[in-house]
């Protein structure tokens, strides 16, 4: 089996995955368990909505909110939601 490693976020980087974030990715509270990006993570509008190559790509998040939110979906497990 082979394993694809593109758009993520890892500390360190990783040689030839595509599309590696390799800074904080500034979650909004991880202390307290919220793993939620902040406005300000690297890794907004990051992922891919590219079903031709990543098959299966889930359309919503952990939450259940639907993605993209933005011009691209987020890495990660939430898609970031403006805050009204």
């Amino acid at each position: 089996a082979v394993s694809v490693v593109d758009y993520n976020c890892i500390e360190g980087g990783y040689v030839g995955g595509t599309n590696i974030i390799t800074g904080n990715p500034n979650f909004m509270n991880a202390g307290s368990g919220d793993f939620r990006l902040d406005s300000g993570s690297s890794c907004l509008n990051t992922g891919t909505d590219d079903t031709a190559t990543y098959l299966d790509l889930p359309t919503i998040d952990i939450r259940g909110v639907t993605r993209p939110q933005g011009a691209d979906y987020d890495i990660g497990a939430y898609e970031m939601t403006a805050v009204k």
